[in-house]
């Protein structure tokens, strides 16, 4: 953590173990690291990753005061939970070809490229398995079904 301000610094660590939510924490002496917090020279938050290289747009910026301490913690939660997603695994090769992904929903921006949704655009996600059940086996998952509130039809 390269801050300066010694009150701040205290702030932020503090944060960090009260809202890290199990997804942040501080590193060890001998720990790898994943995120650093820096202050950069406009006054704001840089995160930034283990190779001190700013985390490219993360917007809008955090200005290092005590205002932005509990901000600059919930992105790190953020960017830590988008990291281990990235880092699940599928054992099974051909599952992607086995499920549809469609998102729906009004784009904030439609420049032709991929669809930019902001906070408090409303979204729909759909995920369909097109995998075809063992007809062998009557407890395939596969073959069952659920309503939205997880119990089974």
């Amino acid at each position: 953590m390269d801050i300066a301000d010694a009150a701040l610094k205290k702030a932020v660590i503090a944060e960090i173990q009260t809202n890290g939510k199990g997804f942040v924490a501080l590193a060890g002496p001998d720990a790898p690291v994943d995120f650093q917090v820096a202050v950069n020279a406009a006054g704001e938050f840089e995160i930034q990753d283990a190779g001190d290289e700013p985390i490219p747009n993360l917007r809008p910026p955090v200005k290092a005061d005590a205002a932005g301490v509990g901000k600059v913690v919930q992105r790190l939660v953020h960017l830590s939970k988008y990291a281990n997603v990235r880092e699940l695994d599928v054992p099974d090769k051909s599952a992607p070809q086995n499920i549809e992904i469609a998102i729906s929903g009004a784009q904030s921006v439609t420049d032709g490229s991929a669809p930019t949704y902001r906070d408090g655009d409303r979204v729909k996600l759909t995920i369909t398995n097109t995998q075809q059940p063992n007809p062998a086996d009557p407890n395939d998952p596969g073959r069952m079904q659920y309503h939205s509130d997880g119990t089974r039809f």
